[in-house]
């Protein structure tokens, strides 16, 4: 390893971000499992964290969703789980994690959250 981030030690809560990306790859890792995906991933956050453009919020965000997806555990946000469309995405149903079509909610519609609520609590 080449590179020791000391910039990082310049930044309290960015050490602290970094300490816990470590402990989520820590926790979705195992000795002697070659993990070239999860590494990767948490050296690409620890320079991002080191990048004073991009927001701690987003940094967190991105690699925590980015590892559970190499876990095979995020939720499928990018195509209908029903029948795999990319269009019309309207509402996210938690049972399934993963979005709808409008057309295929009928019977779970009153479950579903739609995007638009998602998108404003996160804002």
């Amino acid at each position: 390893m080449e590179n020791y981030f000391p910039e990082l030690r310049q930044n309290l809560e960015h050490l602290y971000l970094a300490l816990y990306f470590c402990e989520v790859a820590d926790y979705f890792t195992r000795e002697g499992m070659t993990a070239k995906h999860e590494l990767n991933l948490l050296y690409l956050s620890l320079r991002a964290l080191s990048v004073p453009s991009l927001p701690e919020e987003l940094v967190r965000y991105i690699y925590e969703f980015r590892m559970l997806a190499i876990a095979g555990e995020a939720p499928r946000i990018f195509e209908c789980i029903r029948c795999g469309k990319t269009e019309n995405l309207h509402h996210f149903y938690v049972g399934d994690a993963g979005i709808f079509q409008l057309n295929l909610l009928h019977p779970l519609f009153r479950q579903c959250i739609p995007i638009t609520l998602l998108l404003t609590s996160f804002s």
